[in-house]
């Protein structure tokens, strides 16, 4: 399935950069782990990271950004939680964070929200000197007006050069327990309308049922009749608390969400609010943050098989998260990953040492391995497929089951683009189209496009973009030319959705309206809303429409095209 990507622009998830009496104890990088829960008899999915200032301001909850009036930390240590798996409990705790002291801002479950102005410092000097600390503020709980409270902070080692920070304020407390280069290692809170703790000790992640859940819900048929602007909500203290807009630098659709990568190196899905039950309004598309997690440097790599979300990461990780944001596996790679990709239910990631590696989506079991490869070009093929990848200058095929070399071709060094449709692969070298059968290397056929400058590959044939759209079948006949009003088109792509029914969809950015058109298909156009700008991520295929991210004059907006 493909993925819409576009440049990041926002320095990614990284440590403290200072020696400050608090850096130990905080996570060297982000780190996902899994700690038990006595109370629920279960077991919590636990991810932490220390984020850039503007990044983890804006992925606090509302009403707490309400009172945290901009990024007034340098950085923040976030921690997103999944309690057991019969449990689907959300948590987010919020720390401001600084060379000197690290403060609990907020903590939000699904069920309740609690906020402290300032934040409750919980590790500072005077603390870890043995020193009581003592704290005078205003506490928001849920919608509730603020009111003044006093805190007294304690802390004590509690093992392995462990300690624990103990914050009580009436009859309520917070525990939290720092362990050094692991960040928050345990917590618990006595008030009932937040109601989350995870303890010390580490387990092994729980046994997810029907991990793969490759079953994607059938897209709706467009109808080119609406637009509507997106809105991003998150249930916080049992309500829908409106979300700032997601600067994506990526974004896929996986299974019955919407999956985006923000340029800040978080990954949240959000689910769609249903038309028919009056959570969405008709004047937009409510969509509700769903999971969250930080996977560590910046995201490079993005693929859904199904419902499943495959990110890969400069942090050199590759990883597999279940509909839920449970994660499924991970693949350490000897390199940044530079590329992921999918094909049927085998993920293919690349990395910048030139390693590329074959995976089963649901449970990362790898398949083969292959060195030295500068670019994987394309995966794809009706039965045994291919793996397009460039070595200087050849261009060779893999196989998807073995990584074996089927066969290679020469290329002169012109400007080359390679895909895949059915038993045909397509190459481009300068103003040819050669195309070959798949699985032998056999030369088929050649053609000259001197205008186009895209290839892409679909169920009904190899498409050809440029002033004009073309798809040629396998043996080079025109099944499809776009019509008048699609001229200019630029570029047009294929559908990012998995599902059969839109299997030969292209989309595209036409001048001042998007279009839809394909073999088969009847051609649908809208305008774009005034004063909106071309999408800046290709478009995005969901169950109910064409999802894009465009520029207004305001700044960024996602929109629906139904």
């Amino acid at each position: 399935m493909v993925a819409a990507t576009v440049a990041a622009a926002t320095p990614a998830a990284g440590p403290v950069d200072s020696a400050g009496p608090v850096a130990g104890l905080l996570p060297a990088r982000a780190v996902t782990e899994w700690r038990s829960d006595s109370a629920l008899r279960g077991t919590w999915q636990v991810n932490q990271a220390v984020l850039p200032g503007e990044v983890g301001w804006s992925g606090l909850p509302m009403p707490v950004r309400e009172q945290v009036s901009g990024p007034e930390a340098e950085q923040w240590l976030g921690v997103d939680a999944i309690g057991p798996v019969d449990n689907l409990q959300r948590t987010s705790l919020d720390f401001a964070v600084s060379e000197q002291e690290v403060r609990f801002v907020s903590a939000a479950t699904n069920g309740g929200a609690v906020s402290f102005s300032p934040g409750l410092p919980v590790l500072d000097p005077v603390i870890l000197s043995g020193e009581r600390q003592r704290w005078s503020g205003r506490v928001r709980t849920n919608d509730e007006q603020p009111v003044v409270a006093n805190a007294l902070i304690t802390a004590e080692p509690i093992g392995n050069s462990c300690t624990r920070t103990v914050a009580e304020i009436g009859d309520d407390s917070y525990s939290f327990d720092w362990c050094p280069g692991e960040g928050l290692s345990g917590w618990v809170s006595t008030i009932d309308s937040v109601g989350l703790g995870f303890e010390m000790e580490t387990v092994e992640p729980p046994t997810v049922a029907d991990p793969a859940g490759f079953d994607d819900v059938a897209a709706t048929e467009l109808r080119g009749t609406e637009v509507r602007p997106i809105r991003f909500f998150r249930t916080v203290a049992g309500q829908y608390r409106e979300e700032l807009v997601p600067m994506g630098s990526r974004a896929a659709w996986a299974g019955d969400q919407l999956v985006v990568a923000d340029t800040g190196g978080r990954v949240t899905s959000w689910l769609p609010l249903d038309d028919a039950d009056g959570t969405a309004a008709e004047d937009f598309s409510g969509h509700l943050a769903f999971w969250r997690t930080t996977p560590g440097g910046s995201v490079r790599g993005l693929a859904t098989v199904g419902a499943v979300t495959v990110v890969g990461t400069t942090d050199r990780a590759v990883i597999a998260y279940d509909r839920d944001g449970r994660e499924l596996w991970r693949r350490v790679m000897d390199e940044a990953v530079t590329s992921v990709l999918s094909w049927g239910e085998l993920i293919v990631a690349a990395d910048a040492g030139g390693t590329v590696v074959a995976l089963a989506a649901g449970d990362g079991t790898q398949s083969w391995l292959a060195d030295g490869i500068e670019e994987v070009l394309a995966v794809g093929g009706s039965n045994a497929g291919v793996v397009m990848v460039r070595r200087g200058t050849t261009v060779q095929a893999l196989s998807t089951t073995t990584g074996d070399p089927l066969w290679s071709t020469r290329f002169d060094g012109d400007s080359t683009a390679v895909a895949v449709s059915g038993d045909t692969v397509g190459l481009r070298v300068g103003n040819w189209l050669v195309a070959h059968e798949a699985r032998t290397g056999r030369r088929l056929w050649h053609d000259s496009i001197a205008d186009g400058r895209f290839l892409y590959g679909i169920p009904a044939g190899l498409v050809v973009t440029g002033r004009r759209t073309t798809v040629l079948d396998a043996g080079g006949n025109t099944v499809w030319e776009n019509s008048d009003r699609m001229i200019g088109a630029d570029p047009l792509v294929p559908s990012a959705n998995g599902s059969s029914s839109t299997a030969d969809e292209l989309v595209a950015d036409g001048p001042g309206r998007l279009l839809v058109g394909g073999p088969g298909e009847f051609e649908l156009a809208w305008d774009y809303p005034a004063q909106r700008e071309p999408p800046e991520l290709a478009p995005v295929r969901a169950d109910r429409g064409v999802i894009t991210l465009q520029r207004e004059p305001t700044g960024y907006g996602w929109l629906e095209y139904r």
